[in-house]
């Protein structure tokens, strides 16, 4: 009886390592699947992209990413239903996920579904407050119901949010110059400047960094 015990705990532990082998090898095939089906999105070849991406599906549920990427060139294919049950499906497989609020969001818009858009919107906020994509959505929203306040309020955060991310490349370009790569540290402060107010403190401060590099240059 031990001996019988033994082996049927030996068979058991080949076959859990046999189906733990299986399984990555099907999680590196989807994502290969997947690398493939962003390629075919970039060229704006949807329908092979979502075949792709349909493929890296069945090879693994967990690949949330898979579904996004469907999502979106269905969306972009004007197939909205599946569309959105793509970003249904990403969102139970990871409720967190910003992106596939986002795409649901902006897919219930188009359907003319506006109170699901609107609460999709504030949902995916409510994660991520500062995110530009998200403040703009729901500022185009609130004037498709003529709610000047809202749209108004939304805009003023998403300024304020591309403000910020100005200094993000004002801070690198600082390091890059340090480094001595002034050509890069050039690229972030003209970034940095198309998204800074006319006047603004930071604005003056990208184009004193700004000359400084280019005079090196």
């Amino acid at each position: 009886m031990r001996w019988s015990a033994y082996m049927t705990a030996a068979v058991l532990a080949v076959l859990c390592l046999s189906c733990l082998s299986c399984r990555r090898r099907d999680a590196a095939a989807a994502l290969e699947r997947h690398i493939s089906a962003i390629s075919s999105y970039q060229e704006g070849k949807l329908d092979k992209a979502i075949a792709e991406a349909a493929e890296a599906e069945r090879m693994d549920d967990t690949l949330v990413a898979a579904s996004i990427l469907k999502g979106k060139a269905e969306f972009f294919s004007d197939d909205l239903g599946s569309a959105l049950a793509s970003f249904s499906l990403a969102l139970k497989a990871q409720p967190a996920s910003i992106e596939a609020r986002l795409w649901q969001a902006r897919c219930l818009r188009y359907l003319k579904r506006q109170p699901e858009a609107i609460e999709a919107c504030e949902s995916a906020l409510a994660l991520a407050p500062n995110l530009v994509e998200l403040l703009r959505l729901r500022a185009a929203m609130a004037m498709d119901d003529d709610d000047v306040a809202t749209a108004a309020l939304c805009l003023d955060r998403a300024a304020s949010s591309a403000q910020e991310f100005a200094l993000v490349f004002m801070d690198r370009a600082a390091l890059r110059w340090a480094a001595g790569h002034a050509e890069g540290a050039r690229d972030d402060l003209k970034m940095a400047l198309s998204l800074l107010p006319p006047g603004s403190p930071a604005r003056k401060g990208a184009t004193d960094l700004l000359s400084a590099v280019e005079a090196g240059l």
